[in-house]
């Protein structure tokens, strides 16, 4: 689950959104009740969060992730 806090800007949201449908298979997006980007595994663990900084540097760093985790283990 790819959360992006819910007063994150438009476009913020956006990049997200493309994330997400970029991994459509294994991220759903939703809105966090917190400011920031977090990428939260299916068992509830935290994969990457970041609450400062640039917010598409986050989601870079969270393609990262996934093409690591899901492209790495085909």
């Amino acid at each position: 689950m790819l959360l992006v806090g819910a007063d994150d800007e438009s476009e913020t949201a956006a990049e997200a959104r493309r994330l997400a449908d970029d991994y459509r298979n294994v991220v759903e997006l939703r809105s966090g009740a917190h400011a920031g980007i977090a990428l939260v595994r299916p068992d509830g663990y935290t994969a990457y969060e970041a609450y400062r900084g640039a917010p598409s540097a986050a989601l870079e760093s969270v393609r990262e992730v996934l093409e690591r985790q899901v492209v790495g283990s085909t």
